[in-house]
């Protein structure tokens, strides 16, 4: 199973926590995951920026959370931009109706999931998370 870095923005943290929780049920918790605001992960006084690199250069899958207001973002982009200069898998998934047809370059490029359908959240991601 995969490590994966969970690329979100602040605001949009309730959903991703969704994804995540879908994830470990589905996959019996045997994949490991990341995100920054988890406080059983990431503890006061630690260098978060060190400790977001080290986990980006180790992740083996990298979901960019992308709606329509997180794909503007710079640090979401870093993100992706960081994984992908080193070959991990990044999986742009759409949510908060972003659609798949309205990704900007270069996530078009990649093979993307939407969650709000049942083929995007039940087939699609998971599918992509254990091959």
């Amino acid at each position: 199973m995969a490590t994966i870095f969970m690329s979100f923005i602040h605001e949009e943290e309730f959903e991703v926590l969704l994804v995540r929780s879908f994830i470990h049920t589905v996959l019996d918790y045997k994949v490991e995951s990341f995100m920054s605001s988890d406080p059983s992960i990431m503890y006061a006084g630690e260098d978060w920026m060190a400790k977001i690199f080290g986990k980006l250069k180790n992740t083996k899958v990298l979901l960019s959370m992308l709606s329509a207001v997180s794909v503007t973002r710079p640090w979401i982009n870093f993100e992706a931009g960081a994984a992908w200069m080193k070959d991990t898998k990044v999986i742009p998934v759409c949510f908060r109706g972003l659609t798949i047809a309205q990704l900007p370059k270069p996530y078009s490029s990649l093979q993307a999931v939407d969650i709000s359908t049942h083929e995007g959240a039940c087939t699609s991601l998971i599918r992509s998370l254990i091959t």
